[in-house]
């Protein structure tokens, strides 16, 4: 299951605390709006719910009050299993079997056994590590230090922030992965937007740079991706600046 659209990611400010729920970029709101209707036939069943196409029956999804993560069968409109994070401040990656807990209270990500219901061991992140999931690329952007290391679903348990990165620029960088698992890392101070392929091992096999003065910014910024082109948001502007450079007002 390759999404069309992805979430949109932050760059803090200097010395902000790890923040993983932004307000999205309306281009891209389409895939929260189908987790929240999904979501919401689990609080409140009996409401009617969007049909979804899902690649293997299932979908995670976060109860927040019961502080669980439960897989929802589609076909069945029923759970048929949940998980327990450490901590109440996590979200969910899911990619068609692939699934993690991204537990920002903890500072760690934890596979999940949709086999047998359980997580797997913690790994740890960096304290204001984002993760983005592509389809089979994870990014862990540390905004603190300028760095951002990618990872395999099979490798992400080895991760280590001591390890080399695939990209070091400057402090307050934020990035996301996009549905061909391109990474798209912005550099708010440099107003640089780099597009990085990678292979197997992580290791980029190709980087696409672009410079743009609307991408300064000392303020916030979003960045999302629509397929695999990625879209800014420059808060202190208002402007949306889209693939090829174009600019338009967010109102």
């Amino acid at each position: 299951m390759a999404p069309s659209m992805r979430p949109p990611r932050r760059a803090p400010r200097q010395g902000a605390s790890r923040k993983r729920r932004n307000r999205l970029i309306g281009a891209a709101s389409a895939a929260t709006a189908a987790a929240v209707v999904i979501t919401g036939a689990i609080l409140y069943p009996g409401v009617k719910t969007t049909e979804v196409d899902l690649n293997d029956g299932g979908v995670w999804v976060v109860s927040k009050a019961r502080n669980a993560a439960g897989r929802l069968n589609y076909p069945s409109k029923s759970l048929d299993g949940a998980v327990t994070p450490a901590s109440d401040n996590f979200d969910i990656l899911q990619q068609a079997s692939d699934v993690f807990i991204d537990d920002a209270g903890g500072a760690t990500i934890n596979t999940v056994s949709a086999a047998n219901m359980r997580l797997g061991g913690d790994q740890k992140l960096p304290g204001a590590a984002q993760v983005s999931f592509g389809s089979k690329v994870l990014a862990v952007t540390d905004p603190s230090r300028g760095k951002v290391w990618a990872v395999s679903p099979t490798s992400v348990g080895g991760f280590s922030d001591e390890s080399e990165p695939l990209i070091e620029q400057s402090q307050g960088i934020t990035s996301i992965v996009g549905a061909d698992d391109t990474i798209h890392t912005l550099d708010p101070k440099t107003g640089k937007l780099t597009a990085t392929k990678v292979d197997a091992d992580g290791k980029a096999v190709d980087s696409q740079v672009r410079s743009d003065d609307a991408l300064k910014a000392d303020g916030d910024v979003q960045l999302t991706t629509i397929g695999d082109q990625a879209v800014v948001l420059n808060e202190a502007s208002g402007n949306l600046v889209l693939p090829g450079g174009s600019r338009r007002p967010s109102g």
